[in-house]
């Protein structure tokens, strides 16, 4: 599983972060502004049974901004090397 989140993890905006969770306490604890958080829905889905390995993919913001499909700079910059890492990701498990 491939989660791409933006995050408010004090580092500066548009970092790009992949982490390796394997439980929702492994979360960062700010995540965006979702109605139910992705540590929300992880625990719910942990419940159904054991969950398969996740690769969280994090862009730092600096703040939360209203629901839009509008990125920021510092995250629309970012997007690249999201999706080479993703690539890199996907080749790893390929093999």
């Amino acid at each position: 599983m491939i989660l791409i989140d933006a995050a408010m993890d004090a580092r500066p905006p548009g970092t790009v972060s992949h982490l390796h969770p394997r439980f929702a306490s492994d979360f960062p604890k700010s995540l965006s502004a979702h109605d139910i958080g992705l540590r929300d829905l992880i625990e719910a889905a942990s419940i159904l049974g054991p969950l398969p390995p996740i690769d969280l993919v994090t862009i730092s913001i600096a703040a939360l901004q209203s629901l839009s499909l509008d990125v920021s700079l510092p995250v629309q910059a970012a997007l690249p090397e999201v999706e080479a890492l993703i690539g890199r990701i996907l080749d790893g498990r390929s093999g």
